[in-house]
């Protein structure tokens, strides 16, 4: 199939935007429609099929609609962007974001009725051994309500319990305190977010923990919890 270029015209800021720091976000687009993305000045340049390009395309458009509104473009967004590009369609609501290793997506029918249940009810409950991806889904539905703007915050809660061993006292914090047992939690949101993003979003307070043992009087309007 031949591979031919496409030119999209752009503001200075919106390249930048879709290229990305050293050229991450160009890289992810790339990686994600087998197309070769440039910056050549004055927009992006694409190459690849037809299909490809179209794709690519579309995320170009939606990253370069952030950077004029003003808006952060993160890896996430771009992430999000791409998912978005594959499936056709905007982001509804319970869509997942992308992680790094690919779009987030149940894997079994249990994971699938989780994730529906969790697009479709206010309290949910999931149960099931170590490793079924109860806390990952969880966690990847709370970042898409987040990066879409259904909700303001993501708010992680978990019991500061020891399994089966005697920690002792543990210094520092409250945060620092906690973060040892709040470590599967963090490493989904890394793997979703990647790590800048997470951290940016943790010290704005968009993501925010709170051990069970304070949830006592928590306001959580507006909030993934």
């Amino acid at each position: 199939m031949s591979r031919t270029a496409e030119f999209v015209t752009l503001s200075e800021a919106a390249s930048r935007a879709v290229a990305g720091p050293s050229s991450r976000h160009a890289a992810l687009i790339e990686d994600a429609f087998d197309v070769l993305v440039e910056t050549p000045g004055g927009g992006v340049s694409l190459t690849g099929d037809v299909r490809g390009r179209a794709s690519a395309k579309k995320v170009v458009e939606a990253l370069a609609l952030r950077a004029e509104r003003g808006l952060e473009v993160a890896e996430a967004d771009v992430r999000v962007a791409i998912g978005q590009a594959r499936t056709g369609r905007g982001s509804p609501p319970g869509a997942l974001p992308s992680g790094r290793r690919g779009p987030v997506s149940p894997r079994t029918p249990a994971q699938a009725r989780y994730l529906d249940t969790l697009a479709r009810c206010d309290l949910v409950f999931g149960l099931g051994p170590a490793g079924t991806g109860k806390t990952f889904l969880a966690v990847a539905a709370g970042v898409g309500a987040l990066l879409r703007g259904d909700v303001d915050r993501l708010l992680v809660s978990r019991p500061a319990v020891e399994a089966g061993e005697r920690l002792g006292f543990l210094p520092g914090d409250l945060t620092e305190k906690v973060d040892p047992y709040m470590a599967p939690v963090w490493e989904a949101l890394t793997d979703i977010l990647g790590a800048e993003q997470f951290r940016r979003r943790r010290e704005k307070g968009e993501i925010e923990l709170a051990p069970i043992a304070f949830m006592r009087g928590r306001t959580l309007s507006h909030a993934f919890v």
